[in-house]
């Protein structure tokens, strides 16, 4: 597993590293490209997120936690979600 070093200064200081937040905000790969598009989301697939968590954990893997809970959180809603009208 690969942690790179902003991960372990934001460990040592332990804060939460909002620039990485704010990059992958900026690239579009956070909460909303796993929100259905009827929700406002872009209506990426779990296997779309699987491999943006991939992708960043190549990079590193403390801040690919960054988007594994984000998708996570995004799971109940969607699944009690009304269907569309």
């Amino acid at each position: 597993m690969r942690r790179c070093a902003r991960a372990a200064e934001a460990d040592e200081r332990e804060e939460f590293p909002w620039d990485v937040y704010k990059a992958l905000v900026a690239a579009d790969l956070h909460t909303r490209s796993t929100v259905p598009e009827e929700y406002g989301g872009a209506g990426a697939d779990a296997l779309a997120a699987v491999i943006v968590i991939e992708e960043v954990a190549r990079a590193c893997a403390s801040s690919s936690l960054i988007p594994a809970v984000n998708k996570l959180g995004t799971v109940p809603p969607a699944a009690c979600r009304p269907p569309p009208r």
